[in-house]
């Protein structure tokens, strides 16, 4: 996400606060996909039998499980002060 992306549609009428915290809840949001995505993908390693990997993605889904949870918790403390 580049600063131009951000001015275009109704985000060119937010405030820098509230366009600081529409680009934490997107980044959260891209977190929970690749969340999804190694989940799956660790399904996959386990019906396929390829414990090395599927732990590998086990791994993967705790840390963008605790990115997104990071995101969301800087965001709703940006709205608590504003």
């Amino acid at each position: 996400m580049d600063s131009t992306s951000e001015m275009i549609g109704p985000r060119s009428s937010m405030s820098p606060l509230e366009r600081e915290i529409a680009a934490l809840r997107t980044r959260a949001s891209l977190a929970d996909s690749e969340r999804r995505r190694f989940k799956e993908e660790r399904k996959w390693a386990i019906s396929q039998g390829n414990i090395p990997r599927a732990s590998q993605m086990k791994w993967q889904v705790k840390r963008y499980t605790a990115l997104m949870q990071s995101f969301h918790r800087e965001a709703d403390a940006k709205v608590l002060e504003g």
